[in-house]
């Protein structure tokens, strides 16, 4: 244990379906990154089975080392949650029954369960339920407000940031070399997603995080490194939304991903006008490109994505101002023209302008579909964007 840590905590995650691989454990890495925003350090974080004397060790030790010890499961109607039983069997022997009937209860607004905070000789004992969707919104409202007001405690500063199509190790390399020559003490971590990577910035005042922040933004491009953990088909919506246009989307590797990306954002009904999957030859040629064009430039290129664009605007008869279309080699093959697998072209094309754009995306046939996804909505983004229409081009 770090004994120079002020504040140490540990976190007990109750489930056999844990450890034994059925589910696997979505609390860790989130209560580990809520505490740390208030000056708790993680020590331990540790999944137990639903046994009540393996739940009394591990409770037993843990408060003994810790000043706060979370613990999530075994609270609901079922046989298997034991964990209220096996707390007042630890703490009857040791603590006063008033203590006990003080125990300050965490109303569970969507489930059944409540959580409970109580104290165990010099460590804080909190027991939370296990579904998500019932320990996130009484860790946010309730638990961390708690702690901040009982325990004197404040939140640390720290950014998080969402960084699409800007690969992990650029980014780190772009920190690192910013840093020297400074006093600053900045740390950050990340964390690689499908469709995303997360940047936490902390351990320096606010404004030197918005700093950092500023500086990501102009090597790397506006709309690739934005504040919060939202998607980027989040902010095409948002800036669709306030142009007040609509958007046709016309798809050849991704089939159907684009849109769906962007149907999944609460408000897309406003700005997503529809689109379609031109998957084979036959489909770009019956969608009004001529089988000429289609066989002097190849499927994957410049010209058939910009046609595809301007078909699908044409087809809509001006009810969407902007069309957006991708063709790639997913690979896990090269095409018909030998590209290289992860060769893919974004088009855009609205009333008065176009835009097409190459990429060399790497993975497997997913990656590279998801990949030409958010570099498709990221084109749209600096598109749209009078002030950022200085397109970045990255390919990863």
């Amino acid at each position: 244990m770090d004994s120079t840590s002020q504040y140490p905590a540990a976190l007990l995650i109750i489930g056999s379906e844990i450890t034994t691989g059925r589910v696997a454990d979505k609390h860790g890495s989130y209560l580990a990154g809520e505490l740390d925003q208030i000056g708790y350090t993680i020590q331990e974080i540790v999944a137990i089975p639903d046994s009540a004397d393996t739940i009394g060790s591990a409770l037993s030790r843990l408060t003994a080392l810790n000043t706060l010890v979370v613990c999530t499961g075994g609270l609901g109607p079922t046989s298997d949650d034991m964990t209220l039983e096996v707390l007042d069997a630890i703490q009857q022997p040791i603590t006063n029954s008033d203590a006990i009937n003080q125990r300050h209860i965490l109303k569970n607004r969507v489930g059944i369960a409540p959580g409970v905070i109580t104290q165990i000789a010099e460590c804080l004992l909190v027991l939370l339920p296990g579904p998500v969707r019932e320990l996130q919104p009484m860790v946010r409202h309730q638990l961390i407000p708690y702690l901040l007001q009982h325990q004197k405690l404040q939140r640390t500063p720290r950014l998080i940031l969402s960084s699409f199509a800007a690969p992990e190790s650029r980014i780190d390399g772009f920190l690192q070399h910013s840093q020297q020559g400074t006093h600053d003490q900045l740390q950050w971590g990340t964390r690689i997603g499908d469709w995303k990577t997360e940047i936490v910035l902390y351990n320096a005042p606010l404004h030197r995080l918005q700093r950092h922040l500023h500086a990501l933004r102009k090597e790397f491009g506006f709309w690739h490194i934005q504040e919060g953990d939202r998607d980027v088909a989040y902010h095409a919506v948002a800036m669709l939304v306030a142009a007040g246009q609509q958007l046709v989307c016309v798809e050849s590797c991704t089939a159907g991903l684009l849109s769906s990306r962007i149907g999944a954002i609460s408000g897309a009904s406003q700005v997503l006008w529809g689109g379609t999957s031109l998957y084979s030859q036959h489909a770009k040629q019956w969608f009004g490109i001529p089988a000429a064009d289609v066989e002097r430039y190849g499927t994957v290129s410049a010209e058939i994505t910009q046609a595809m664009a301007h078909q699908a605007l044409l087809r809509t008869k001006g009810e969407a101002q902007v069309a957006l279309a991708i063709s790639c080699v997913a690979g896990p093959d090269r095409d018909e023209r030998q590209q290289n697998v992860g060769t893919t072209w974004i088009a855009l094309e609205s009333h008065n302008r176009c835009y097409t754009q190459s990429y060399c995306l790497s993975g497997s046939r997913e990656s590279i579909r998801r990949k030409a996804v958010v570099q498709a909505l990221l084109a749209l983004l600096y598109f749209l964007d009078p002030e950022h229409q200085n397109i970045k081009k990255d390919g990863q």
